[in-house]
């Protein structure tokens, strides 16, 4: 906005438009600031600012910015990143019933034609699902689809809890395969972990002190923590990298069945 108030010719595009639209962008697609100045001398890419020439085919006004047509703002998003950064702006936009699927599609037949990264926008625009409650779990689906794995069948499924009658869980994603079996995906950050996991992953309680501590280490002091997130803080941070667990990194949980 206040770059908006500075340089009230600018017309914001891709996705700093997004972000003026309230729509998920990802942190890393935060910057640069992207522009369009059909009467530019030239395109400007820096580490800052990029400054296309691409003439906007509609411009709106969301708070006091002047930005380009929302369907053009989900086209340059995606053909400006790859599938999983671009899902979660496209998600937003149909889970706030702003626009559809289909008017998406059409539009990148009508605009899109001979432009680079046409094809993987289509992806991402055929690909997006309203039903996604946010960003990350968008990212985690446009992963899957990158890499060439079956997509969910449905998202925020419930599924009734098999003891406790009335009851439901709600899980982020389904596969339904053959046969009638179903897998069920979760996308959850390290800091969710609860108390039962976190003593899963090596964190140990000492009732005599009521202190924690995680095993590896020699119990002395200022290896004593007054929980149990902070002695699992600690730990991931000692495994993977000083600062690792304050970034709530993306955690891959596997579980195997035996299937006889």
């Amino acid at each position: 906005k206040t770059l908006a108030e500075l340089h009230p010719e600018w017309i914001f595009t891709s996705f700093s438009a997004a972000l003026m639209y309230g729509l998920w962008v990802p942190y890393s697609r935060l910057n640069p600031i992207r522009i369009c100045a059909p009467n530019a001398p030239y395109r400007r890419r820096s580490k800052h600012l990029w400054v296309s020439r691409l003439a906007p085919t509609d411009v709106h006004l969301e708070g006091e910015a002047n930005v380009t047509g929302l369907c053009q703002t989900l086209l340059e998003s995606a053909l400006d990143a790859p599938v999983h950064l671009a899902l979660p702006t496209i998600d937003s936009a149909l889970r706030y019933l702003l626009i559809s699927r289909e008017d998406l599609l059409e539009y990148a037949q009508r605009e899109g034609y001979r432009r680079r990264g046409i094809g993987r926008a289509r992806a991402a625009f055929a690909h997006a699902d309203g039903e996604s409650e946010n960003g990350g779990e968008s990212m985690v689906r446009g992963i899957i689809i990158e890499l060439g794995f079956m997509p969910p069948t449905m998202l925020q499924v419930e599924l009734p809890d098999p003891l406790g009658q009335g009851h439901a869980y709600r899980v982020d994603m389904l596969w339904e395969l053959d046969g009638g079996r179903c897998v069920i995906g979760e996308v959850d950050g390290a800091k969710k972990y609860k108390d039962a996991d976190c003593l899963k992953e090596g964190v140990r309680y000492i009732p005599k002190i009521n202190k924690f501590y995680f095993e590896g280490v020699s119990r002395e002091a200022g290896f004593y923590f007054d929980n149990h997130r902070e002695a699992f803080a600690a730990l991931i941070d000692k495994v993977s990298g000083r600062g690792t667990w304050a970034s709530n990194p993306w955690v891959v949980v596997y579980e195997f069945e035996l299937v006889k």
